[in-house]
């Protein structure tokens, strides 16, 4: 068949229509034999078919072949013509014949190229005059081809009806028209014109059709693996997507989506995603969504919260966008959902660290400043705002230096900038020596200062993003330093004082008491008594020199009694000030509260600060001297003191001032401005009242005066004794036991004892007092009192012999005597089983006095 050729390679479906094709052009076509087997009143029916189906499928057949066949068709149709003319008329032959002859010309025409066809017409058209012998036939049959011949030639410009591409319904049109040509040649003759180049056409259609084939086969290869590969990555990426309907309906989603739910396939796809969100963000980006759904957003991206199925917390960063079909309505919302909520943990951690830090730096007490790399302030704490005297707002961009101003204490010069040392050594630099940090208002403190390089997270050492410095205020804890410095100094000294007033004081007890001795030995109104008077007197200024000396002894504790300051403070300043042209003026309240003191130290306290102001005002002036109540609460936290209640005794001058340079050094001992001072009345004033549990402080101003402060701590409700006065020199009887390792202090008292009518026995240490009070006792001829030296250079000294006394003697008497005014035990003599207390040098009628109270005791 034709089609077989022309389409070798069509596809299945293509055959198979066109089989179905043919058959219905059979039945069409033995129709159409009928009809004209009844124009021809009966020609024969057989030699009609033949001729037909010959001339209809002439393609099959080169060009001699198609002369030779319609040679052949030409006789059949004239016996035929002879046949029908013999029964029929004349008229339905020639038709027959012109009908024969057309179809040979439209068969020349759908396969014919060359100069064959003419000749062939020009050969049916003869042979049509002789066999018919008429000129109808020719003229009619030359019409005809003439017809066919210019409408061929003149196609392309009469835009004369071609058949379309012959190709499925199209094909069908084309032998459709081509049938209906059998029976009116009007119709052949149109499409016979432009059936000439057919095959040309569907060769090239063919070709066309077959890489079309070709393409779509590869095509749909490539679709299907893009299929494959879009479904596997849609099933295996790492994010969740959903399709999801304008309402929040879940359409489809992915395997990832359910895991990050919790919810199998079935459950979610019937679940609506505002049931899923989180309560508090349930309509957040609501309008976003709408407006992505209009067309009026491309996308929307946003953070937000989602519940599982096991009612815990999933973050999710979900992004929206439309899908729209061609006439761009929105169809439905693909969303692709990331899960964030490590993230979103870790940056509430985060935020909650970083809150932390902010209440902690907030709260501290430490300044702390931060920097960039260029050593530019980033922050500043509270505390740094308040020692610095710039607000952060005010401090950010700023070079730290300009903040943050260091000097040398001892140079005055700028300190270096501890944000160049750290981010030149990438290490942990501290601030060297004394450091002062000046405020913006000129303020200065003592700080203490350590910087550390601030890394990224990689840690590594060439990564430092800044510096964080950590500053505090020491400066009170320099004045406690300057002070403790000034104990030991003082603690130092009284390692020497101390030795030096026990020998001296041993001294001064020899001459005292050879002095008193000598007074019993002459008149009460003699001269000589006079100057015996003067020389005792002097022998007991020397021992207030030893006593300042004792000050700063090791131990020298103050011999407390509850006192009257009201009284001591008024007896004290007004002896101070006596021939001085400086007038004091008292503001002391009646109620003023007791204190636990020594009165001699406190005295010589009062003493050296009036001697000091009066000095300072040699012009005259007034000495203000006030006393306050000082209860806890009205304490000032920087002074430290332990106690709840205090006396404040202030001493106020309105002399030339100390020069601030010297206000650190005025305790400090053998420090002094003056020509002839010895630099240890204001340290024996500052050792004093530390012993006391008290603070001295001191304030001056140059031109305008100096105030002392001074807090001592007080005893509200305490009873004050009434002082007693000395009793004159008393004889007595009784055994005495005198242990001294001092040979002239056993020989002077045992003269003075004896002269005062006592017996007396000495010792030379502890260990031989104790051995002769255990004979007396076994002889019983017990000693009645024991008066011993509380300190025995290389032997026992008095404290330890009290304790055997003690035990060998439950009611053992004793008196400590010792050159150690100071000594803790002689403050506390009482815990130490001693019943009075004796120090060197002491008068005679101390002694009587002493011995005369003990000896009453029972």
């Amino acid at each position: 068949m034709v089609l077989k050729e022309l389409l070798p390679n069509t596809i299945i479906p293509f055959r198979a229509e066109m089989a179905a094709l043919h058959a219905m052009e059979t039945q069409r076509r033995t129709r159409l034999v009928q009809v004209f087997s009844a124009l021809t009143f009966g020609v024969d029916f057989t030699a009609l078919l033949v001729s037909l189906v010959v001339s209809l499928n002439a393609w099959n057949f080169s060009s001699v072949s198609l002369v030779l066949l319609s040679l052949f068709n030409i006789v059949v149709s004239g016996v035929s013509y002879r046949l029908a003319s013999a029964h029929r008329t004349r008229r339905a032959a020639q038709l027959l014949l012109v009908i024969n002859a057309l179809s040979l010309a439209y068969a020349y025409f759908m396969v014919g190229t060359d100069l064959m066809v003419p000749v062939v017409i020009v050969l049916n058209i003869l042979i049509a005059a002789i066999l018919l012998e008429t000129i109808e036939v020719v003229l009619l049959t030359a019409f005809w081809v003439g017809v066919c011949a210019f409408l061929f030639f003149f196609q392309d410009h009469l835009g004369i009806y071609k058949p379309p591409i012959p190709l499925g319904e199209g094909l069908k049109d084309f032998f459709n028209l081509a049938l209906l040509a059998v029976v009116l040649p009007s119709i052949a003759i149109s499409l016979i014109i432009p059936a000439r180049s057919l095959v040309e056409i569907l060769r090239s259609r063919n070709q066309r059709l077959e890489k079309l084939l070709e393409q779509q086969i590869i095509s749909e290869a490539l679709l299907q693996e893009n299929e494959q590969r879009l479904r596997a990555t849609f099933d295996q990426v790492a994010v969740g997507i959903a399709y999801i309907d304008r309402e929040g309906m879940c359409l489809s989603a992915n395997p990832r989506l359910f895991e990050m739910f919790g919810y199998s396939q079935p459950e979610m796809l019937g679940l609506n995603f505002h049931e899923l969100t989180h309560p508090d963000d349930k309509y957040l980006g609501r309008d976003k969504h709408l407006e992505v759904w209009d067309g009026k957003l491309p996308h929307f991206s946003q953070d937000k919260r989602f519940v599982r199925k096991d009612g815990s917390i999933l973050w999710c960063n979900t992004n929206t966008s439309p899908v729209r079909d061609v006439a761009g309505q929105t169809k439905y919302f693909i969303c692709v959902m990331t899960d964030i909520t490590d993230r979103k943990q870790a940056e509430e951690a985060l935020a909650a660290e970083k809150e932390r830090l902010n209440v902690t730096l907030r709260s501290i007490g430490e300044g702390v400043i931060t920097t960039d790399t260029a050593g530019r302030v980033v922050l500043l704490n509270p505390v740094a705002e308040k020692f610095t005297g710039w607000t952060q707002a005010e401090a950010m961009g700023r070079p730290l230096p300009e903040v943050f101003h260091l000097i040398d204490e001892k140079t005055r010069q700028p300190a270096p900038n501890p944000a160049e040392q750290v981010l030149r050594t990438g290490e942990i630099t501290g601030l060297a020596g004394q450091t002062i940090l000046v405020g913006r208002d000129g303020h200065q403190r003592y700080v203490s200062n350590n910087g550390a390089p601030i890394r990224d997270l990689t840690g590594k050492p060439a990564k430092i993003e800044g510096v964080v410095l950590v500053f505090r205020d020491i400066t009170e804890r320099q004045r406690i330093e300057a002070e403790m410095r000034k104990v030991q100094k003082l603690e130092s000294l009284g390692l020497l004082a101390g030795g030096i007033a026990h020998d001296f004081n041993n001294i001064l007890t020899a001459i005292a008491g050879n002095i008193s001795l000598a007074k019993m030995d002459v008149p009460f109104q003699s001269s000589i008594y006079d100057v015996l008077a003067e020389a005792e007197n002097a022998t007991f200024r020397a021992k207030d020199l030893t006593q300042q000396l004792l000050t700063f002894s090791r131990g020298g504790a103050p011999i407390k009694k509850t006192t009257s300051l009201k009284d001591l403070l008024e007896s004290s300043v007004s002896f101070a000030l006596r021939g001085s042209n400086v007038q004091a003026e008292f503001d002391i309240p009646a109620d003023l509260w007791p204190v636990e003191i020594d009165s001699g130290q406190i005295n010589q306290v009062i003493n050296n600060l009036v001697i000091n102001a009066d000095q300072a005002m040699p012009e005259g002036g007034l000495l203000n001297v006030t006393a306050r109540n000082v209860p806890r609460a009205g304490l000032d936290r920087a002074l430290n003191l332990p106690g709840d209640y205090y006396v404040r005794l202030e001493v106020k001058d309105q002399g030339i001032g100390i020069p601030q340079k010297n206000l650190n050094r005025i305790f400090d001992p053998y420090f002094t401005t003056k020509q002839r001072g010895s630099g240890l009345g204001l340290a024996s004033c500052y050792s004093i009242i530390a012993r006391h549990e008290g603070v001295i402080l001191v304030e001056s101003e140059l031109g305008k005066g100096t105030t002392f402060s001074i807090y001592l701590p007080a005893v509200p409700g305490k009873v004050v004794p009434t002082e007693t006065v000395a009793a004159p020199v008393r004889t007595g009887k009784g055994r005495i036991l005198l242990m001294d390792d001092e040979d002239i202090i056993l020989e002077l008292s045992r003269r003075l004892l004896d002269r005062l009518g006592y017996s007396v026995e000495i010792a030379h240490d502890g260990a031989e007092a104790i051995e002769k009070y255990r004979q007396a006792m076994e002889h019983h001829q017990p000693f009645d009192l024991v008066i011993m030296d509380l300190t025995v250079k290389g032997g026992m000294g008095g404290k330890e012999a009290m304790q055997h006394l003690k035990k060998l003697d439950p009611a053992v008497r004793s008196i400590v005597s010792s050159g150690y005014s100071n000594d803790p035990i002689m403050a506390d003599y009482k815990r130490y089983h001693f019943n009075e207390i004796l120090s060197k040098p002491f008068r005679v009628e101390e002694l009587t006095e002493k011995i005369q109270k003990v000896l009453k005791v029972t």
